[in-house]
């Protein structure tokens, strides 16, 4: 059984690992979207944003089919 020191270790390592990942996803130069079955964007990144000249919260509230 971990100790909690040992978790809270753990919690700050994965904190940081989604950060990195975040900031990798959010700086690609590259437009990305998720979308689920229904066709609704779920998240954009900043390139995608530009992209498609729409705030991200103006993306959030579109179905995908309305971009493309």
């Amino acid at each position: 059984m971990e100790s909690v020191g040992e978790l809270k270790e753990e919690n700050a390592r994965l904190r940081e690992e989604l950060q990195r990942y975040k900031d990798l996803v959010e700086n690609l130069p590259d437009a990305v979207q998720s979308v689920d079955g229904e066709g609704n964007i779920l998240f954009v990144n900043n390139r995608a944003c530009e992209l498609f000249g729409y705030t991200r919260d103006e993306l959030l509230a579109m179905k995908i089919d309305d971009i493309y």
